[in-house]
């Protein structure tokens, strides 16, 4: 018997730092240092899986800031959903809502120019395995 739910946590804590000698124990820009997924997926029927998504990212120093004195970009959190049907084993019918609120955030920043990210998008698919 399939299950009618499931749930998923996964979390990563970084802490990365530049080798040489000029930028010795600098955080490397770019890479957050925190990472959380929360998945809960709902199965209502055998071919049908409903699913939320919680995606968390921590902060990191701007591109090219290898002193870490810029502004830090700010850490975030987006809510995604998933609606999927599949009919039979090896191909889905899908259709996935990211960023569901419409967060406003960065995940990229170079000289103080922010460049966001995507607002909510709609993604529908077919998906084959052979």
């Amino acid at each position: 018997q399939a299950r009618l739910w499931e749930a998923k946590v996964h979390f990563t804590q970084l802490s990365v730092h530049f080798r040489n000698e000029k930028y010795a124990d600098k955080s490397i820009y770019l890479v957050p240092n925190q990472e959380l997924s929360v998945v809960i997926s709902i199965h209502p029927h055998e071919h049908f899986t409903v699913q939320a998504e919680y995606q968390f990212t921590g902060s990191s120093y701007e591109g090219n800031d290898f002193e870490n004195t810029q502004e830090k970009l700010s850490s975030y959190g987006v809510l995604n959903l998933l609606y999927c049907y599949e009919p039979k084993p090896g191909i889905s019918f899908y259709a996935r809502i990211n960023n569901l609120l419409d967060k406003s955030y960065a995940t990229i920043k170079y000289n103080g120019v922010w460049y966001p990210a995507a607002g909510r998008t709609l993604q529908c698919g077919v998906r084959y395995e052979f």
